[in-house]
């Protein structure tokens, strides 16, 4: 009752309100064991998603119904691809926190090169055709995210035939993916002859402030948390650190992997 006035009510609050109501004194970790363990779900503490208000406005529940019904009006997911951009820093390959001497309480400092505070740009797009060469293509650039840099790559894209006829591409609402350079973005996917005849690549942009719906938000994820693991950490900091990381995390990406984040996010899976 009390989790459901506010889920936001700390430990203590709960031991309090129990005392004053029924006389009974319980601890901390009661508490935390009990919303645990009790149900169904774990009920402990976790960092919520904070959601834009404008995220409800009557438009953008119009845009979200119409991004929905778009994708049940194309059932065959392996033609979707979806495409994104992060920043990249060479200090992201470090664990946020490290273990203090329990004894002293000393940390060791960590010796990087001067340009560990140095910043990237990754643009990267999925795919969930297996016949492709990899599930995932990417570029990293020092540049900063731009129209023009996100112009060029969709030029890459379509120079390489990655695309390949009817496929359809979905982008968030930057305005990097349609303003500036990127104007001609749609008509230079659509038009394009390959094989003498138009790429007809279909631009389907998402419903506003719903990275919810981009499956590349969960490779985004993993790449963040996999270039921080032992497993992918190098001998020690180096220039160009998280690109070499980022590289091989992105490199050993496998398609099964791409399928499950589809398949979190979409109605229908390939």
């Amino acid at each position: 009752s009390l989790r459901a006035e506010d889920g936001r009510t700390p430990n203590l609050e709960y031991i309090r309100q129990l005392n004053l109501s029924y006389g009974r004194v319980v601890s901390s970790s009661f508490i935390s064991y009990w919303f645990k363990k009790r149900f169904g779900h774990s009920g402990r503490f976790k960092k919520p998603n904070l959601v834009p208000l404008d995220k409800f406005k009557n438009e953008n529940i119009l845009k979200y119904q119409a991004y929905i019904d778009t994708m049940e009006r194309l059932p065959d997911k392996r033609k979707f691809h979806f495409l994104n951009e992060k920043h990249l820093v060479n200090k992201d390959v470090l664990p946020n926190k490290t273990q203090a001497d329990p004894l002293t309480g000393y940390m060791d400092a960590i010796l990087v090169s001067g340009d560990f505070r140095e910043s990237y740009n990754l643009l990267a797009v999925i795919s969930a055709n297996p016949t492709k060469a990899s599930p995932v293509h990417y570029v990293i650039g020092k540049e900063n995210g731009n129209s023009t840099t996100f112009a060029a790559y969709i030029m890459e894209l379509i120079s390489t035939r990655w695309f390949e006829h009817g496929d359809v591409l979905v982008l968030d609402n930057a305005a990097i993916h349609s303003g500036g350079d990127a104007g001609d973005v749609e008509d230079l996917l659509w038009d394009t002859e390959i094989d003498g005849r138009p790429l007809n690549v279909l631009v389907i942009f998402l419903p506003t402030r719903s990275p919810e719906l981009n499956p590349i938000e969960l490779i985004f994820h993993i790449l963040a948390r996999r270039i921080r693991s032992f497993r992918y950490r190098m001998a020690g900091p180096c220039a160009s650190a998280v690109v070499r990381q980022t590289t091989k995390v992105l490199d050993a990406l496998s398609y099964e992997t791409i399928i499950k984040c589809y398949t979190c996010l979409l109605s229908k899976p390939p």
